[in-house]
């Protein structure tokens, strides 16, 4: 888990896994390519290896349909819509991004009141304990109260949520996944559904789930615990910064900055880091119906994509939020096409908090002190995490 911070180069298993991820996705490219193009897959590799190229010569590929600017792209697919595409037409139609229209889709109530609610969940960012820091993250103490809100709810049938996360704080991860298995206790069932990543703390998170939908390019599994601080009194030496700590107890300056691990603390850290682990893997066992010795397999830290996962058992199905709906009508013993009631949560703010929220979080001082904060949160809380490596698809 920690290869990428530890070693000068790639270690054989880390090198075995990026491989295998590197293989999976750019087959999966491949494939997706061939089919949107009409291509032959053989064709597509030998265009990806001849790339990138200027405009004509993608269309000379076949890779895609015509050059245009911005405004002439969208006059043509108002008129491809039989929306009237032409400047001056006298069609009110205005383009609508896809982030907003996302966030439109079904989430509203059915006409009669008669469709079952279900709530959809949306959690993303980096899996952190205590309350909501400002800026993107999953906040354990909030997440957790809002799933058993929702729990509480006596028209909420089902639950669907919408992960994306490399991970974070073990503890905040448990904190989040009990009350995923409590609402399952409850009967309520829970589908989560992979966005890009839900690896590591995001596992813990979704191994207790009823079902877990990801895409075929998800990064999931990296099931692995690992603690880390940074330790800075030799840097502060050098700057004359003197520290000095005071301390009760054999192990109270376990997470101190100011110093490594000597053989003892290293003794302790690695116990702590080892029943987690063991937790975790057990709690994979459980969760999914697997064999401890296969869990033992398939964990050891290692990031699989969705596809890989899928054959692995630790998802049942891939797909997107559409068949994670899906799997819920199944679920609640409904037909295919039955209508869901679906409301969004948190629920979207009103413009005023949008703006509050845009200067505590991305868009000031605020924002950049809380992503320093969580940064360095794990190192000053006790360091015990459960994160993905990076990994980046370009």
């Amino acid at each position: 888990a920690l290869d990428n911070v530890t070693e000068k180069g790639l270690t054989p298993a880390n090198a075995e896994m990026l491989n295998d991820v590197a293989d999976s996705l750019f087959g999966q490219l491949v494939a997706a390519v061939a089919e949107g193009r009409g291509l032959p897959p053989e064709r597509v590799r030998a265009l990806i290896d001849g790339g990138p190229y200027l405009a004509e010569d993608a269309l000379d590929g076949g890779l895609i349909d015509g050059l245009a600017y911005e405004d002439e792209a969208l006059h043509f697919a108002l008129a491809k819509a039989d929306l009237g595409g032409e400047p001056g037409s006298g069609h009110d139609t205005r383009a609508v991004g896809l982030d907003r229209y996302a966030g439109a889709v079904g989430t509203g109530a059915d006409d009669d009141g008669s469709a079952p609610r279900v709530a959809l969940v949306r959690a993303a960012g980096a899996v952190t304990r205590g309350s909501a820091l400002p800026g993107e993250a999953i906040a354990a103490d909030d997440t957790a109260e809002l799933l058993l809100s929702l729990r509480k709810d006596p028209d909420v049938r089902a639950v669907v949520l919408r992960l994306d996360t490399p991970g974070g704080s073990a503890v905040a991860s448990e904190t989040v996944g009990r009350e995923v298995r409590e609402l399952v206790a409850s009967g309520r069932p829970v589908v989560v559904s992979m966005g890009n990543a839900a690896a590591s703390g995001g596992y813990w998170i979704s191994m207790g789930a009823s079902r877990i939908v990801a895409q075929p390019g998800t990064l999931t599994g990296s099931i692995g615990v690992f603690a880390a601080k940074p330790v800075v009194g030799e840097a502060l030496s050098k700057l004359d910064v003197n520290v000095a700590e005071i301390d009760r107890g054999e192990h109270a300056d376990l997470w101190s900055l100011a110093k490594g691990y000597d053989p003892a603390d290293r003794a302790k850290v690695e116990g702590i880091v080892g029943g987690l682990y063991d937790r975790f893997k057990a709690g994979v066992a459980k969760g999914r119906g697997l064999d401890p010795a296969e869990v033992e397999r398939i964990a050891q830290g290692r990031v699989w994509t969705g596809e890989r996962a899928l054959g692995l058992r630790l998802v049942d199905r891939l797909g997107g939020l559409g068949e994670a709906f899906a799997e819920t009508r199944t679920l609640l013993d409904l037909p295919a096409d039955a209508p869901l009631d679906v409301r969004l949560y948190p629920e979207p703010k009103n413009p005023v908090e949008a703006v509050v929220a845009w200067f505590e979080g991305g868009g000031g001082l605020l924002g950049f002190a809380a992503r320093i904060e969580t940064a360095l949160g794990a190192a000053l809380d006790g360091g015990l995490l459960a994160r993905s490596p990076v990994l980046r698809v370009r």
